[in-house]
């Protein structure tokens, strides 16, 4: 890196640092230091979550999907806004492979208009996936989803797609204390076993 490159990372480096904890940096940063200056999350583009329970109790029969897309409606000069296609839940085969299992269009999803655009700043939306749909979906097993937004940032002219992997695990006891340790169905528990 050269160092006019190298004093301009180290003015970002510092805004970021004062941006985060409301003081200001030393007057000089270390050349030998390599700070970055991006933020964890907030990349001037929408973020894209989709979310299921790590665990799925006994006596649940259907997993529940969360999808939240922040920041729908941001703009030049930030990447965006996006433009859905379609949103699409896969499990992952045995072989690797992926089967849908889910696949809404835009016109499928609340307020998201038929071009794509979401109509909230923070679109969020629920739905659940009957157990008896999945492919050998046993207790004790785990079960592996992807979750992937198709569609494209402005201009809209280079496909784009966003993937968020997802485990959960079909339990066959019941934690302690639990709705379903209520169904008769007790047993031993020793400090740390999750399963």
């Amino acid at each position: 890196m050269n160092k006019k490159d190298h004093t301009k990372e180290q003015a970002k480096t510092a805004k970021f640092l004062e941006d985060l904890f409301g003081d200001k940096a030393p007057g000089r940063i270390d050349r030998r230091m390599s700070l970055s200056a991006e933020p964890p999350v907030g990349k001037n583009q929408p973020e894209f979550w989709a979310d299921i329970p790590w665990r799925i109790e006994p006596d649940q029969e259907d997993i529940p999907l969360l999808f939240l897309v922040r920041d729908t409606n941001i703009s030049s000069p930030a990447k965006g806004p996006w433009r859905l296609d379609m949103l699409k839940v896969e499990q992952r085969a045995p072989d690797g492979s992926w089967d849908t299992m889910l696949a809404f269009l835009p016109i499928d999803l609340p307020k998201v208009d038929s071009k794509g655009f979401f109509q909230l700043r923070t679109w969020e939306h629920s739905t659940k996936i009957p157990l008896s749909d999945f492919q050998d979906a046993k207790r004790g097993n785990s079960i592996h989803l992807r979750v992937v937004f198709h569609g494209s940032f402005f201009p809209y002219e280079r496909p784009s797609q966003i993937e968020i992997h997802l485990e959960t695990f079909l339990a066959n006891y019941a934690l302690p204390k639990s709705r379903a340790a209520s169904l008769n169905q007790t047993r031993q528990w020793f400090y740390g076993d999750t399963r």
